[in-house]
């Protein structure tokens, strides 16, 4: 399934009656095209509709998009996943080497330094809204805030819709693609990535 970001405009207030009761870390798959993912230090633009949550979908729509001589890049990324009653936030982050890294569920550390804790929204029983909330560029819960664009990506999708697959991150991959000619679908190499989940692993052990 192609997933596209969910914005603030378009949170309901259904949102504001459901609680947390399942957290867990799934895998996204993000496509993107451009030049070697390797050795380049651009920055890879989200495009809506470039995260999918399985690799069939994702090389479906590389195939749709597909021109000569463009080469795709499909990464495994960690999302956090909060599941409520009816519905769940998903919570990614692209062009970074650490997911999340400077997300903190109690609060910046330029408010802990002063004992002036915030509430954490992530935790079990916690409204949904308040989490989708805390993942704002511009919140109090980030030790260093992440760029404005082309960072946070959050998606909130009905519960029967987000039955992701585990993500491992000793297995992360990533997919470069390949052209047997005009009349062929695109081949796949795939390569070791590097773990990307292991501060969301922490946020969900303190929070």
């Amino acid at each position: 399934m192609q997933l596209y970001e969910t914005l603030p405009g378009a949170i309901t207030y259904s949102l504001h009656q459901e609680s947390i009761e399942d957290r867990r870390i799934g895998k996204l798959y993000y496509l993107f095209k451009g030049r070697n993912a390797w050795h380049s230090t651009w920055i890879n633009r989200y495009s809506d509709g470039c995260m999918h949550t399985s690799l069939v979908a994702a090389k479906k729509s590389a195939e749709k998009q597909r021109k000569s001589g463009t080469r795709f890049f499909i990464q495994e990324l960690p999302v956090l996943i909060l599941a409520a009653q009816e519905n769940v936030l998903l919570v990614t982050q692209i062009n970074c080497e650490n997911v999340l890294l400077n997300y903190h569920p109690d609060g910046a550390m330029r408010y802990r330094d002063n004992d002036e804790l915030k509430s954490c929204n992530i935790d079990l029983f916690s409204p949904l809204n308040a989490a989708y909330d805390t993942f704002w560029v511009h919140s109090d819960y980030w030790d260093v805030r992440p760029p404005t664009s082309n960072s946070i990506i959050r998606f909130v999708l009905p519960r029967e819709q987000a039955e992701l697959e585990p993500y491992d991150g000793n297995k992360s991959q990533l997919y470069t693609s390949f052209s047997f000619g005009t009349n062929y679908h695109l081949g796949w190499s795939a390569a070791k990535d590097r773990d990307r989940s292991t501060h969301i692993e922490h946020v969900l052990s303190i929070s």
